[in-house]
């Protein structure tokens, strides 16, 4: 079965990536052993604690038979589809109260 996921935090690359390795019956352990990763830096990465370099993300999504693509669209379509991205990150930011809002 095939999955399609929408990536824009650690913790939405930490989810996928738990999803991946359980589907193939994988432990942390395994996918440490396979990766020369530090079983903890998985698990961090799993639950959106702790970022990687490129380098590393590639490997680990090659050991658990993700595929990471890229997509986008040209300059005239994707002006409103950010400006609405753009809308929810501040509505969501209001809401928490947080001082993202402030950032320029």
């Amino acid at each position: 079965m095939m999955h399609t996921a929408r990536l824009r935090s650690p913790a939405d690359i930490g989810t996928v990536l738990y999803e991946a390795r359980v589907a193939r019956g994988m432990s942390q352990v395994e996918l440490a052993a396979q990766t020369d990763l530090p079983q903890s830096t998985i698990s961090a990465v799993e639950n959106g604690m702790s970022t990687i370099h490129l380098r590393r993300l590639l490997e680990l999504a090659r050991a658990t038979g993700l595929t990471i693509t890229a997509s986008w669209e040209d300059d005239e379509s994707a002006d409103g589809e950010e400006s609405a991205d753009n809308a929810e990150s501040a509505g969501a930011t209001n809401q928490r109260g947080g001082d993202d809002a402030t950032r320029g």
